[in-house]
């Protein structure tokens, strides 16, 4: 750790980078703003939470993976057996739930609902569903409720979505 600070009188005259130099002026500024803290204790507990991150990490990716494979293997079913992609009654049922149940893992509200949010986005996207039917689908219980979460969300209402997609 250290600090190197350059200073000239008149930077432009410097024989080193003049844009890097600063005058006596600002380096006092800069001095009597400069914090300088004791190292007195031992970071090893930061590292060791750290690591403890990491390790959460590998495992949140190593579980989606797992379950981007069985995804895939679920939609190549559906294909083989003519079933529609999305399952409006059992999307809703995992939504719930795992809305659910971030709500009570300390999960913010606004953050469930954006999740959803952002599911209708693409199911409206993708076209398969009308607005309402999606609305049920990620969770909402109310079609206008819907609307305004979304247009709060998104800054357009769901339909312009179906719009686009149809040109």
């Amino acid at each position: 750790d250290g600090l190197i600070v350059e200073s000239h009188c008149t930077p432009d005259c410097a024989l080193s980078d003049a844009r890097q130099q600063v005058t006596p002026d600002v380096l006092h500024f800069i001095l009597d703003k400069l914090v300088i803290r004791e190292v007195s204790h031992s970071t090893d507990s930061l590292e060791n939470l750290r690591r403890q991150i990491d390790e959460i990490d590998n495992g949140i990716i190593e579980l989606l993976n797992k379950r981007m494979r069985i995804s895939r293997e679920i939609g190549q079913y559906k294909r083989e057996h003519g079933m529609t992609i999305v399952q409006a009654k059992r999307y809703s049922e995992i939504l719930d739930k795992r809305g659910a149940q971030g709500v009570l893992c300390g999960m913010a509200n606004e953050f469930v609902r954006n999740i959803r949010l952002k599911k209708a986005h693409s199911l409206l996207a993708s076209q398969e569903l009308t607005v309402a039917e999606v609305c049920y689908a990620v969770g909402f219980s109310s079609p206008s409720y819907f609307t305004k979460c979304y247009k709060a969300y998104f800054g357009e209402i769901p339909t312009a979505v179906q719009s686009r997609a149809d040109e």
